[in-house]
Parts: structure tokens; sequence; C-alpha cells
């Protein structure tokens, strides 16, 4: 946990030297998992805050704050779900791509009528790229690399609306047989 805090300061420290990206934006996520005895569907309103440093030495830092709020349903049963996601990407630019990796911290609560019946930590390990063009910049990752039953990808683009403003747009979904579904989130960045 120390780790990570120090990380998420480092990050901080470097994205207010440097120019960064801060992006804000809202999402929603259908998810639907089977086994050989039940079927759950997990539908949530996600919100959240991104940041991305792309420093002249060729350096990348990125910094995720995630909030998802939802349900999942099955079994004839509907359980509130609550997600809180942070995470930090560290790169290096090469040409016009950035290699990162990228280390995240969930933290999820369940709770059945009102009553706390989960609250679990995990840690997940993602890598993927950012690919530059004249006016914005794309990306592609896998996802959950600890966990091959919760493997998943991400796509996700910003692109420059003015000197100072961006939007912004990601697709996650599942790379596992028993999963389907998707997670699609939409913001307006502002560069500082």
């Amino acid at each position: 946990m120390k780790i990570l805090f120090s990380l998420v300061s480092l990050v901080l420290a470097t994205s207010l030297l440097a120019e960064s990206l801060w992006i804000p934006y809202i999402g929603y996520s259908r998810i639907t998992a089977e086994d050989q005895f039940i079927t759950a569907e997990y539908d949530s309103f996600d919100y959240g805050v991104k940041s991305l440093s792309f420093t002249d030495e060729g350096l990348f830092f990125g910094l995720d704050l995630d909030l998802s709020r939802g349900q999942v349903k099955g079994g004839g049963l509907s359980i509130d779900m609550n997600i809180s996601t942070l995470g930090i990407d560290l790169g290096y630019e090469w040409y016009r791509v950035v290699p990162f990796v990228g280390i995240y911290r969930q933290e999820v609560e369940a709770s059945f009528f009102g009553h706390q019946i989960a609250d679990e930590d995990e840690w997940s390990l993602q890598s993927g790229a950012w690919f530059s063009f004249d006016s914005g910049r794309v990306m592609g990752a896998i996802t959950n690399l600890r966990d091959t039953d919760g493997l998943g990808g991400t796509i996700a683009a910003y692109r420059s609306i003015s000197d100072r403003w961006s939007v912004f747009g990601r697709l996650a979904f599942p790379l596992t047989d028993d999963t389907e579904g998707f997670r699609v989130s939409f913001g307006l960045g502002r560069t500082f």
C-alpha cells in the first residue's frame, strides 16, 4: 500500500511539473458472466478522472481514479456493488509509440439489503501502448494480467479540439469465454 501511495505521489508531482491532460469522465458497464450453475449480470454507472502526462524527456505518467456503482443480478438475488479503482501507468515514448505498464488497486464492496457481505482488495496489472497522431493519441491495452479468469482489453483515444481541450473515449471488454459485455466511458479533458 505504501508503494502505491508513493507512486501516486510521484505521478501527481510530475503531473504538476509537466503539462498534463486531466479528463473527468462518466460511463456505463454491462457485464454478463456465467458458470455451470448460474448466470449473473452486472450493470453500473461509472465516473472518475484520468490524468495523462507526456513529458518532453519522453516519460509517460498516467493516473486513474474510477468509481463504479451498480448491481449484480442472478439466481433471483440482487446485490449492490461499489467498486473503487486507483491506478498508475508508467511508460517511455519511443518515436510515436509509448509502451507502458500499470498497476491498479481495486476495492470491491458488496451489500445485500443494506448489510455488507463482502469487502475485498484486489491488485491487477495492465500493459499496453499509446500511439501518437497529429491531433491526439490512441491506446490499446490488456488488463488484469495477474488473473487469467478476469483478463480484459481496453481501447481508448483522445483528440484535441483546441489548444487546451480534448475529447476522450474508452471501450473495455472481457477476453474470457464465460464473460461477455462492455464498459464505455466518455469525457472532456483540459490540459494544465
